[in-house]
C-alpha cells in the first residue's frame, strides 16, 4: 500500500495582507498619520485608481490598510483600492504609497508633493475679531434682501420697524430702496472675494474642492470678505511656514 503524507512545511503566507505580518501599532501609526497630512494626496489616489471625480474623492480618510489594499473613504462612500502588485512586506508600506502618490498627482497634472511629504492638512477657522462684525453684517444684509424681495417690508412689519428703532436716514423708504440697489453689486463682489479665496488659497494648498475644508472657507468668505483672506494669512500660512 502507497500511502500520502502531507507536507509538515509551513505554506507560504499570501502577501494579500496577512494580519500576523502587519504590526498594529505602525498601522495605526501610518493610517493616522496619512489622514493628519495627506488627505490631499489619497483624494488623488482615489481620483486616478479608482476613477472619481474630484467632488466624490473629497473628504478622502484611511479607514485600513493591508498589504494588497487600501481602504479610503471620501464623500462617495468607501473605496477599496488594490495595490498592485501586492507588498511584498509591511516594510515597503511608505515607498508603495509615496510611489501611488506621485503616478496619481502626475496622470492629474498636480505638482508633485513637497520633499519630505504631502501637502500639510489644512484647517477651518471661524470669523475672528471683526470678521465677526463683518460675517454678522453680510448676513444680515442678505436676511434683509430676502425680506424686501418676498414682499415682507412693509409698513409695520419687522424690518420696517427695524429701519424706525434704529433711525435709519431717510426712513424705512430709503432702507429698503438702498437693499434693493446694492443686491446685484452685493453678489458680484462677495462671489468675486470667494473664488479669489479658492484660487489664491485653497487651490496653492492643494485642498480638495468641495471637501468640508474647502465649503468653510468659501462659505465663510463670501459672507467674511477680506478678513477672511487676512485669517488664512494670519492663522494657516503662518502655520505652513513654521512646518
Amino acid at each position: 500500500m502507497v500511502t500520502t503524507r502531507a507536507s509538515t512545511a509551513a505554506p507560504t503566507p499570501s502577501p494579500a495582507g496577512s494580519a500576523l505580518e502587519i504590526d498594529p501599532v505602525s498601522k495605526a501609526r501610518t493610517i493616522t498619520h496619512m489622514n493628519k497630512d495627506h488627505a490631499a494626496d489619497m483624494s488623488a489616489i482615489l481620483r486616478h485608481h479608482a476613477r472619481l471625480s474630484e467632488a466624490q474623492a473629497a473628504d478622502a480618510e484611511m479607514l485600513d490598510l493591508d498589504l494588497a489594499t487600501m481602504t479610503i473613504r471620501s464623500a462617495a462612500g468607501v473605496q477599496h483600492v488594490a495595490l498592485d502588485p501586492p507588498m511584498g512586506t509591511w516594510s515597503d508600506r511608505r515607498t508603495r504609497l509615496a510611489d501611488m502618490t506621485i503616478e496619481a498627482r502626475a496622470a492629474l497634472g498636480l505638482p508633485p508633493p513637497a520633499e519630505g511629504g504631502g501637502a500639510a492638512a489644512v484647517a477651518w477657522y471661524p470669523p475672528q475679531g471683526v470678521g465677526i462684525l463683518s460675517f454678522t453684517g453680510v448676513i444680515w444684509y442678505f436676511v434683509s434682501a430676502t425680506l424686501v424681495l418676498s414682499g415682507h417690508a412693509r409698513p409695520g412689519s419687522g424690518l420696517w420697524q427695524f429701519a424706525k428703532a434704529i433711525h435709519f436716514p431717510g426712513g424705512p423708504e430709503t432702507y429698503v430702496w438702498l437693499v434693493r440697489f446694492l443686491l446685484v453689486p452685493m453678489i458680484a463682489i462677495h462671489v468675486a472675494e470667494a473664488v479669489y479665496m479658492a484660487r489664491s488659497r485653497l487651490a496653492p494648498a492643494q485642498v480638495p474642492v468641495v471637501s468640508t475644508v474647502w465649503l468653510l472657507w468659501v462659505a465663510t468668505t463670501f459672507f467674511e470678505g477680506v478678513t477672511a483672506w487676512q485669517r488664512w494669512d494670519r492663522l494657516v500660512l503662518r502655520k505652513q511656514k513654521k512646518a
